[in-house]
């Protein structure tokens, strides 16, 4: 049988090691620096590469943890039908939060992977709203970004749907391209797959979307793609990995990506100051690896606000 050791026990045990093997390196986090006794020379003692050696382990899920991850998603799914059933009747947004996380008590998950987001109307355009109190009366969109945790493993899920159960033609054409984008950048969640370029993807999509509506204009997608435009429509990462945290741990990142020439064009003849705009913001920067787990999850958002953030999310792992 396996030895729990608690963290009570760190400095003893510490104590211990250091007497059996005097001249041998101590690997700690850096939390667990302040539990080593002063009287073992700091030369011994590294604070540097033990919590990346745990992070790059946590990126890579065994089949135990896999099935954890599906359970939890299970869950969840069921939690989003309800609200879709309950959502013409309901009158407040705190009403089908609570219809949410009771499906997932029903179904033995008592705690939330993170603070539901049940936005209406103009909260749909508020990234992570979480006030949730607001009627529902008189809006056209519900934005409902929740999800349940398994036995400490997360999930995380997102849908968008008219609260009256039928689209506006504006709000079905900008949904569609956010549906594009998912399913196209599904199709490059693959091993082998640097997530980054995978992002662009879904920038060149949305900015073919937006032109073909009109919103995007004067200029060549290529022109618009270069200059950051369809940040200000997609500011966030196309998604993140998924574990122990909703957003889990990264890993040590892949740092000599080059982006490919069929995703960035002619990234060569861009600005420097380009980059820095952040069209790789918030952007796991990976490529993809046999059990990993991370989400996809683009989104359309408004620039002024209105009540048109519709996002699409789902998980592959």
């Amino acid at each position: 049988m396996d030895e729990v050791l608690y963290s009570t026990s760190i400095t003893d045990q510490i104590m211990g090691f250091h007497l059996a093997f005097q001249s041998a390196p101590i690997y700690v986090i850096h939390q667990q620096v302040s539990r080593i006794p002063t009287w073992i020379h700091r030369r011994l003692i590294s604070d540097r590469y033990l919590q990346p050696a745990i992070d790059d382990c946590r990126v890579y899920k065994d089949d135990y943890e896999i099935k954890l991850l599906r359970q939890a998603n299970t869950i969840s799914a069921n939690a989003h039908r309800a609200v879709l059933k309950a959502v013409q009747a309901a009158q407040t947004e705190a009403q089908l939060e609570g219809i949410f996380v009771q499906t997932c008590i029903a179904q033995l998950a008592r705690t939330q992977a993170y603070d539901p987001i049940v936005g209406s109307g103009q909260n749909c355009a508020t990234l992570h709203y979480t006030r949730n109190d607001s009627p529902l009366k008189g809006k056209q969109l519900l934005l409902i970004d929740a999800g349940a945790e398994w036995d400490g493993y997360a999930s995380d899920v997102t849908r968008t749907y008219p609260i009256s159960g039928k689209w506006t033609k504006e709000a079905s054409e900008i949904y569609n391209i956010v549906d594009e984008m998912q399913k196209e950048c599904i199709k490059e969640t693959v091993a082998g797959v640097d997530w980054r370029d995978t992002h662009l993807l879904a920038h060149r999509i949305a900015i073919k979307g937006l032109m073909a509506l009109g919103i995007l204009y004067n200029g060549t997608a290529e022109e618009i793609f270069q200059c950051g435009t369809s940040r200000a429509f997609f500011p966030h990462g196309l998604g993140h990995f998924l574990g122990l945290d909703t957003h889990d741990v990264e890993g040590t990142p892949d740092l000599d990506w080059k982006p490919t020439t069929s995703q960035l064009g002619s990234i060569a003849s861009l600005p420097t100051p380009m980059l820095g705009r952040g069209l790789y913001r918030a952007v796991v920067r990976r490529v993809l690896e046999p059990r990993m787990v991370i989400t996809v999850e683009p989104g359309m958002y408004d620039p002024q606000q209105l009540p048109t953030f519709l996002h699409s999310h789902t998980r592959r792992g």
